[in-house]
């Protein structure tokens, strides 16, 4: 799993980046569909060389991902809320993540997305007219899943952020005035007719 995690006072652990590897393999799916379609359109081969090792270098990046994300792409696609960045968690909730990514790692699930990255490397580039759009399909499914899943995440972790500093603001506003930084108070002088 991606993400670095720090003891903080021996009780808690700061995540910074936990579901990095899960963004970089939908977006790895994304970039080779899109190398791919060019690919598919190039007009001469100068083109088509180009958009296809570009293609070829997005779905190996998928696949290596996969790979060494699998546990928690899978628990991001069942509903399982990993632990967000910048957040200082207890051991107990920590568990609880990686309780939740063992729960959800489905070993006929796992391989059959395998299956799907591996059926899509063999074809591309060289034999694309072989390739099978239900691998792909199965692949964008999983892709687009895991993308609502993770902005969805994302949206309500910065909310409780935003929530919790400005409840922060509210009871203490002078901590925080070097944050908003106001212009000087005008002279009077400067708005007489």
């Amino acid at each position: 799993m991606e993400g670095r995690a720090e003891a903080v006072g021996g009780m808690y652990v700061k995540i910074d980046m936990p579901l990095e590897g899960v963004i970089n393999f939908y977006q790895a799916l994304e970039r080779f569909e899109r190398y791919c379609k060019l690919c598919r359109t190039a007009e001469n081969v100068e083109q088509k060389i180009i958009y296809s090792a570009n293609a070829r270098d997005d779905i190996d990046a998928a696949y290596q991902e996969y790979l060494q994300n699998v546990a928690l792409i899978l628990a991001v696609k069942s509903g399982a809320r990993p632990i967000p960045m910048f957040k200082e968690v207890s051991t107990e909730e920590l568990k609880r993540c990686f309780e939740e990514q063992l729960a959800a790692l489905n070993e006929n699930a796992a391989l059959e997305y395998l299956e799907a990255l591996n059926t899509i490397r063999r074809c591309c580039p060289e034999n694309c007219e072989r390739h099978e759009d239900a691998a792909m399909e199965k692949l964008k499914e999983l892709a687009n899943k895991i993308k609502e899943s993770v902005e969805t995440l994302y949206v309500k972790e910065g909310l409780e952020m935003t929530k919790k500093q400005l409840k922060e603001m509210v009871e203490d506003p002078e901590k925080f005035r070097a944050v908003f930084v106001l212009p000087p108070k005008p002279l009077v002088e400067e708005y007489r007719l």
